[in-house]
């Protein structure tokens, strides 16, 4: 399982949580099954409010759960 997390910096395992899922800087992807990880940037960071695109924020990687905070409905 890929599951994404919000990171305020680029620091691999010990990125700090980024409580807002669109507005975070930098994502990291961790692979529970193999352990790996990759950090990529925000493509979407300067986004209208409101206007997040997920995908394009996780520049088109696949994964099977994202942490997330900061999402109004």
């Amino acid at each position: 399982m890929r599951i994404a997390f919000p990171t305020e910096a680029d620091l691999g395992l010990d990125s700090p949580v980024f409580g807002h899922f669109g507005s975070a800087p930098n994502f990291i992807i961790i692979d529970c099954d193999t352990g790996d990880f990759e950090t990529i940037g925000n493509t979407d960071l300067h986004h209208a409010h409101g206007q997040c695109e997920p995908l394009r924020a996780l520049d088109g990687r696949t994964v099977d759960a994202v942490v997330v905070g900061g999402i109004e409905g």
